[in-house]
C-alpha cells in the first residue's frame, strides 16, 4: 500500500505539482465556462497561494494574455479567409467596372480596408467584454456548449475557440494503468474514477498481491506429461486394433 501510495503522489505532482507544468488549456477552458470566467481562475489561485498575491495576480495576467493571444489566432485566421472573398469580389467588380483607375472602385476597396481596421480593433475589445460580463448562474442543466451555440452571433471568435478548447478531452489515469505491475496494457483512452473506486481498486490490488503465485511451470510440466501419455495411450490402442484385424 505504501509503496503503490508513493507512486500515486509522485503521478500527481508529475501533472499537478508545478504549476508552469501544467497544460494552460484547463485554465483556458475555466475562462471559456461562462460561469467562472477568469474570476473562478483569480479566485482559486487565492486560495492556493494566499501567502503570495503577486503570483496570483502575475499567473492571473498571464492566462488572460493566453486567450488574447488564442483569439487573436482565430481572428487572423478568419480575417484571411475573408480576405480571400474580399479579393475575389474586387477583382470581379473591377472587371465589370472596367479597372482600378475608377473613383467607385477605388472608394469601395478603401471602405473595406477601413471596415478590416475597424474589425481588428472591436475584436480585441470582445474577450475584455465577455470576461468582465457577469457569470452565469451554475445549475445541474446548464450546458456550456449550448450556451456558446446560442451566443455565436454575440461572440462568435470566441465560440469557435470555446467549440474547439472544450471538445478536448480531460483525461485522467486508467485504473489498468494506474495500478498494473506489468504495465499499460489497455490503449489510450481513459476513465474517469470515483473516490470510492479507486479505494475499491487499491483493496483488490492489494489483495491480489497477497495471494500465492501459481507455479506455472510446474503445471505446464505436468499438461505436457499428461499430452504424452495421452499420445502413448492411443498408440498403443491402435497397434491392438491393427493386430486384431490382422488375426
Amino acid at each position: 500500500m505504501a509503496s503503490m501510495a508513493i507512486r500515486m503522489r509522485d503521478k500527481f505532482n508529475k501533472y499537478w505539482g508545478n504549476i508552469d507544468n501544467m497544460n494552460w488549456f484547463l485554465f483556458v477552458a475555466i475562462l471559456l465556462d461562462p460561469r467562472y470566467k477568469l474570476k473562478y481562475v483569480s479566485f482559486g489561485l487565492a486560495t492556493i497561494y494566499e501567502s503570495d498575491p503577486s503570483f496570483v495576480k502575475r499567473m492571473t495576467e498571464k492566462i488572460e494574455d493566453m486567450l488574447h493571444l488564442l483569439y487573436k489566432q482565430y481572428a487572423h485566421s478568419s480575417l484571411e479567409h475573408t480576405s480571400k472573398d474580399k479579393d475575389s469580389i474586387q477583382d470581379y467588380i473591377l472587371m465589370q467596372l472596367g479597372g482600378e483607375d475608377d473613383p467607385n472602385v477605388l472608394l469601395e476597396s478603401e471602405f473595406a480596408k477601413y471596415l478590416e481596421e475597424e474589425q481588428c480593433a472591436e475584436s480585441k475589445s470582445k474577450v475584455t467584454r465577455y470576461l468582465l460580463d457577469g457569470c452565469e448562474k451554475s445549475s445541474k442543466d446548464f450546458d456550456v456548449l449550448k450556451w456558446w451555440k446560442s451566443s455565436s452571433s454575440k461572440y462568435p471568435i470566441l465560440s469557435k475557440i470555446a467549440k474547439d478548447v472544450l471538445a478536448i478531452p480531460v483525461s485522467t489515469i486508467a485504473s489498468e494503468s494506474a495500478f498494473s505491475t506489468s504495465g499499460r496494457v489497455i490503449d489510450a483512452f481513459r476513465s474517469s474514477l470515483s473516490p470510492k473506486m479507486v479505494e475499491a481498486l487499491i483493496y483488490t490490488q492489494d489483495w491480489l498481491r497477497a495471494t500465492p503465485w501459481i507455479e506455472l511451470c510446474a503445471i505446464m510440466e505436468d499438461i505436457k506429461k499428461f499430452e504424452e501419455f495421452e499420445q502413448e495411450l492411443e498408440g498403443s490402442n491402435s497397434c491392438s486394433t491393427s493386430n486384431g484385424i490382422y488375426d
